[in-house]
């Protein structure tokens, strides 16, 4: 799915973004729910990035990825990874600033709205200034849940945000 966002686009840095776990619904721009296995996941674009919620019985979690003034002036920052075990279940994160030179971003772009599981948020007036998500089930042996990735483009600083998020039966 792909929709053009009616919110201008926020001149941010990869830096500004910060990672908040369990926070509060952000009213979202566009929002995909998807029941995989026996997850659900609500990946939702946000005016300043994204927030996956994954839900079953017995579990809950919101990954927030934003980018908030009052967040970056509190010390928060975008770890490179972060892991809790809780409620039965094992959450992994992670992220990496990337060159968006290095990536082709109409394909990538075409690929995340090609497939059933995924959602991307085009940004008026900045070409090239979007977010996109998508999400999967995860079956390993011993273990099933959902993983998702995120990117998000910066032209004006020409970087890409590339985070992964997973969730699975611990």
């Amino acid at each position: 799915m792909r929709t053009a966002l009616a919110t201008p686009y926020a001149d941010v840095r990869a830096e500004d973004l910060v990672l908040e776990l369990d926070a509060p619904d952000v009213p979202a721009l566009e929002r995909l729910v998807l029941d995989l296995g026996a997850f659900q996941v609500e990946l939702r674009l946000l005016g300043h990035s994204h927030q996956a919620i994954v839900t079953r019985a017995g579990f809950a979690l919101s990954e927030t990825v934003s980018c908030r003034p009052e967040q970056v002036a509190d010390g928060g920052h975008l770890p490179a990874a972060r892991a809790l075990r809780r409620d039965g279940c094992a959450y992994a994160f992670s992220a990496d600033v990337l060159p968006l030179a290095d990536f082709d971003g109409p394909a990538l772009v075409g690929a995340v709205e090609a497939d059933p599981h995924g959602i991307v948020g085009d940004f008026p007036g900045t070409p090239g200034a979007f977010t996109a998500l998508r999400a999967a089930p995860v079956q390993t042996p011993g273990a099933t849940g959902v993983r998702w990735e995120t990117w998000h483009a910066y032209p004006q600083t020409g970087e890409l945000v590339r985070t992964t998020g997973e969730v699975l039966d611990a």
